[in-house]
């Protein structure tokens, strides 16, 4: 599973729409949404803020993975 299907099943999981998701994680939509489809990837250093808003683990993260 790639960085942006991980993310966006997280933030389903969490019961978030991107919207919301995107404001928790001061992005705009636009920015989330390229993430999740795979257009831009998130900047290494924010993978840890992504997972910890997210409630997953950054190495999870990382790796495609969440539990």
């Amino acid at each position: 599973m790639t960085i942006g299907k991980t993310i966006k099943a997280a933030r389903e999981r969490r019961g978030l729409n991107q919207r919301d998701c995107a404001k928790l994680l001061k992005v705009a939509q636009s920015t989330l949404s390229d993430w999740e489809n795979g257009a831009i990837a998130p900047r290494p250093r924010r993978l840890g803020e992504i997972a910890d808003a997210l409630g997953i683990k950054a190495s999870k993260l990382r790796a495609g993975l969440f539990e």
